[in-house]
């Protein structure tokens, strides 16, 4: 702490005579029983060669602990990691906050906070109080007025409402409505009502570890509850990716996730990023699995092929350019019926419907299913492991490409050779309409004509 104070007294020019009311070496004794400081790595963007690219560094960065904000009622915030720099005598201010992803992984994100943008405060009337008490080295004061800032709300200048900030529960399931109903629907209560979500609530109903239930749910606030959608977009979370903006109100896919994640975290015991982070890596493991591990390079091959053979098959046309296009003979029509089975489960519709979205989500087994061989994973902390066959209804079927792309190939020429043998023939009608004697002997656009037109 007292190095860092001492950084920071030297960034600012004084005169020599000048020396702070207290000590810097007392007033780091003094801010050492509030606050902490911890070196950790941080992703800033440095301008090089004239372009701005992301960087990881190492910062100094300080603590200010168990933040509540005075909001009606009052918010809960967590920490606030404060980075503060001196450029051209000018300070500027970032927090962040860390999320535990493994038990040797932190990942520092921007913090979350109605007076903050991406981690940078927009200090309003504080500007002034903090500015000089920096100036003049009285880093107790600037601390205490930078932990009321935290503290403030002003419902005219947040950049978001505190109502975000406030209680809210994340949603997961272990087996669907539907299977629940299933389960413990008999022939005797076919007229009777089911209390369906009183059942999948009961603790007593089901025969699993620490009173963990088909509908679980666990109660986020402040940060987390901001931080938890940042981390989802920015890591990319397979199937919460999609509608990671709506997690508050999540579909049955993502409520399906959320079940694998909650159940990390009520029989793994493990922190929450943690346990999204476990539930992360594993969805990535079935989900290659799902693909068949094909790279990047050949799914995308397979995704332009599916969508070439769905247009043969369904309009039996074949589209040659932007502008042209031409009609498939009925063998190549057969040949696209041939190979859609093969790759239909590549196809993305450009107009939404059924094919719109990857069916990887659809093709996850509820937790509820495989329960026990998750508690494997769990105990031996490797999500990497999860099968296919457990976890996944089906994977899709092996596929030769290069077979499919020799018979698409074969569809192709036909519709090439059929435009060039069209398209000649158009060119020789075009030809004989211009040498028409009405058409060849009209004045050309500069003013002269021919020495046949009939207009000398």
């Amino acid at each position: 702490m007292e190095q860092l104070l001492l950084k920071w007294y030297d960034s600012i020019p004084r005169s020599l005579d000048h020396a702070p009311a207290m000590s810097l070496r007392n007033q780091a004794t003094y801010l050492l029983k509030k606050y902490t400081t911890q070196e950790h790595e941080i992703e800033t963007y440095v301008e090089r060669d004239g372009e701005t690219r992301p960087e990881k560094e190492i910062r100094t960065l300080v603590c200010f602990k168990d933040i509540i904000c005075k909001y009606r009622p009052h918010l809960h915030m967590g920490d606030y990691w404060l980075d503060l720099r001196v450029t051209d005598e000018q300070v500027t201010y970032k927090f962040y906050a860390p999320i535990e992803k493994s038990n040797d992984v932190t990942e520092m994100l921007p913090a979350q906070h109605p007076h903050l943008s991406n981690g940078v405060p927009c200090l309003g009337t504080f500007q002034g109080d903090l500015a000089t008490q920096f100036r003049d080295g009285n880093f107790v004061q600037f601390f205490s007025v930078m932990k009321a800032y935290l503290q403030a709300y002003n419902g005219r200048s947040t950049y978001t409402r505190g109502t975000y900030y406030k209680k809210a529960k994340l949603w997961g399931e272990l087996h669907s409505f539907n299977e629940v109903q299933e389960m413990f629907h008999t022939e005797e209560q076919e007229d009777q009502y089911l209390d369906v979500n009183g059942i999948a609530k009961d603790p007593m109903r089901w025969n699993w570890p620490k009173d963990l239930t088909a509908f679980t749910s666990i109660e986020l606030q402040g940060q987390n509850r901001m931080l938890i959608k940042s981390y989802i977009e920015r890591s990319e979370f397979p199937i919460l990716k999609d509608n990671y903006h709506r997690i508050w109100d999540a579909g049955i896919n993502q409520r399906k996730v959320l079940g694998y994640v909650l159940t990390a975290m009520t029989i793994g015991e493990l922190p929450l990023y943690h346990a999204f982070e476990f539930v992360r890596v594993m969805l990535m493991s079935l989900q290659a699995q799902y693909e068949g591990n094909m790279d990047h390079a050949t799914m995308d091959k397979l995704k332009k092929l599916a969508s070439k053979i769905y247009d043969v098959k369904q309009s039996g046309s074949f589209k040659v350019s932007d502008r042209y296009q031409v009609r498939a003979s009925g063998d190549s029509i057969e040949t696209a019926r041939e190979l859609w089975p093969l790759v239909e489960d590549y196809y993305i519709s450009p107009y939404g419907g059924r094919n719109e979205r990857d069916r990887f989500p659809e093709n996850l087994k509820y937790l509820g299913h495989s329960l026990s061989n998750f508690i494997i994973l769990l105990r031996k902390r490797s999500p990497q492991l999860a099968k296919a066959k457990t976890y996944l209804k089906k994977v899709k079927s092996a596929v030769d490409v290069d077979t499919i792309n020799g018979k698409y190939n074969t569809i192709k020429k036909e519709a090439y050779t059929t435009a060039l043998t069209t398209l000649d023939k158009e060119r020789r009608r075009f030809i004989n309409e211009l040498n028409k004697p009405e058409i060849s002997h009209i004045i050309d656009a500069d003013g002269q004509g021919t020495l046949f037109t009939e207009m000398l």
